[in-house]
């Protein structure tokens, strides 16, 4: 059955006003969780299979029920969004799998892809193949793609359906729209043991001008205002959030300041916003080369926005082009650091090792020294002053820096503790002025691990049977032709190892995590 959807009532929340907070925190089993987040980086397929890995462990530790918010950009929703949303009657352990001792790994539970597990959408992510098929389905045709590769496994891939956080904030839709049914919504949570989800994405303008946009179960937007900043330079960019279901619609047909509801026209069903939206709108990183070379025909994400700052005003409805979070920011930390946590576990699954310069320098991820300092971007356009939020803080940087290194010439996993103060930043809402603890946990080989691997397997490894850098895997063309697909033995090897990573830090994480304040 077809939802009625050409009108719906949907809440607004105007978040430049004095009595605004953000409204998960209107939910106890979110507000009464600890104020600790997590958040996984970008990196395609191979930052889905380290992120699967990892919430492997955590989920393991039985510490993921405590955490309050889970943050991701591209690759980490790739990787975490199906796990928050996962249908219930497939399980955790299936769908992230079993964690295993090293020394008791075999090769053909590295072939393993079963159907409904994590592995599998990451070996069979066809994404050209998808791209055929999808060649009707205009400015939808990625987000298609992404959600016939990571979420039609799962049963959620259903173009017709809603998204929502529970029962109780799927009722509270119902009640302003009764048109709907219950069955159109998929939910996170069933099992009560998640964190709040929020998916980073950006809102692309000409001349290279760049916005965060979230997107979460209950609302979607961006929080901070940027007045005139949109085509024209008529029309506001950000000042708050909507609800999801109201998402990519014209400008409200009527709004209700006592209730905050408002009423919008979303015209046809294509034009519901939908799981497979959040994800294919989060890693789409083609779309800022098609934005930039005039390739929008590809079929990368457009939406339509007004902003909720003026939802009383008559706002002017535009269409934008929409891209990947990382393009702005790719570790995800923004939302977490804007929304005040003090404990944040960041899991940077990039593809760059951590290796020493002929100028004596350690070379890192970038998107690691761009909290800090000033850093140009890979065009040389601008520099990521926009993402500095632990300002004059080199000391802390360069030992940082150190101790990763050290662990990984040591053999060891390359995870460090430390804390920071958080300075403001306007670009991302970050209002700063207070301290942040922070485990650092970085993708890179490590010598210990594999030296407890069985003796066939570290053979493989060293022919680069698993890749040549394994496990730093390129987000592109690992296994060309393939585009972003990783073999089965390579996404459950990475998986092993970055469970592995946290179970050898057990006791730090464990400790993180229980010392945390509500």
């Amino acid at each position: 059955m077809t939802p009625k959807t050409k009108y719906v009532s949907c809440k607004v929340y105007d978040s430049t006003k004095d009595d605004f907070s953000f409204p998960e925190l209107e939910y106890d089993e979110i507000k009464n969780k600890k104020n600790i987040g997590i958040c996984f980086s970008g990196g395609g397929t191979r930052s889905a299979s380290l992120t699967m890995g990892q919430l492997r462990a955590l989920n393991t530790l039985g510490v993921l029920p405590e955490i309050r918010y889970l943050s991701a950009v591209s690759g980490g929703s790739w990787g975490s969004f199906p796990f928050m949303f996962l249908d219930e009657k497939i399980s955790d352990e299936h769908f992230l799998g079993e964690y295993v001792q090293p020394a008791d790994l075999k090769i053909e539970q590295l072939k393993e892809d079963k159907k409904e597990s994590l592995t599998y959408a990451i070996s069979n992510s066809k994404i050209f193949d998808d791209f055929i098929k999808q060649l009707g389905a205009g400015d939808e045709r990625y987000a298609h793609i992404i959600s016939d590769i990571f979420l039609s496994p799962f049963n959620l891939g259903n173009r017709k359906k809603f998204f929502t956080y529970n029962k109780k904030s799927r009722d509270e839709i119902l009640r302003q729209n009764p048109n709907l049914d219950e069955d159109f919504f998929y939910m996170v949570n069933i099992r009560n043991n998640r964190p709040f989800p929020i998916a980073g994405g950006t809102i692309l303008r000409p001349k290279l001008t760049r916005y965060p946009f979230e997107m979460t179960p209950l609302y979607v937007g961006v929080n901070q205002l940027f007045e005139n900043a949109g085509s024209f330079k008529k029309y506001h960019i950000g000042g708050g959030y909507i609800e999801p279901h109201g998402f990519d619609s014209d400008s409200p047909h009527s709004y209700d300041p006592d209730t905050n509801e408002a009423y919008v026209r979303l015209g046809r069903t294509r034009h519901m916003f939908t799981l497979g939206d959040v994800i294919g709108t989060s890693g789409a990183a083609p779309a800022e080369y098609a934005e930039r070379f005039k390739l929008e025909f590809l079929g990368f994400p457009e939406f339509k926005y007004w902003s909720p700052a003026e939802a009383d005003g008559n706002p002017k409805s535009k269409e934008y082009d929409f891209g990947d979070g990382g393009i702005l920011e790719n570790s995800g930390i923004m939302p977490l650091l804007k929304r005040g946590v003090k404990k944040i576990i960041v899991f940077s699954n990039g593809s760059t090792p951590l290796s020493i310069q002929t100028s004596g320098e350690i070379e890192l991820s970038s998107s690691i020294p761009a909290l800090f300092h000033k850093l140009p971007n890979q065009y040389g356009e601008k520099d990521f002053t926009d993402n500095i939020v632990f300002a004059k803080q080199e000391k802390k940087y360069k030992a940082l820096v150190k101790k990763l290194y050290q662990l990984k010439a040591d053999g060891k996993p390359a995870i460090v503790k430390d804390t920071y103060t958080v300075t403001e930043q306007p670009c991302h809402g970050i209002k700063g002025g207070y301290d942040v603890e922070i485990i650092w946990v970085y993708n890179d080989i490590v010598r210990n691990w594999i030296n407890a691997l069985p003796v066939d397997i570290q053979i493989r490894l060293g022919k680069n049977e698993f890749g040549k850098t394994f496990p730093m895997l390129a987000t592109f063309m690992e296994n060309f032709p393939n585009i972003i697909d990783l073999r089965s033995e390579q996404a459950n090897l990475a998986a092993h190892l970055s469970s592995w990573n946290l179970f050898e830090n057990a006791d730090m994480v464990k400790e993180f995590v229980a010392t945390a304040e509500q």
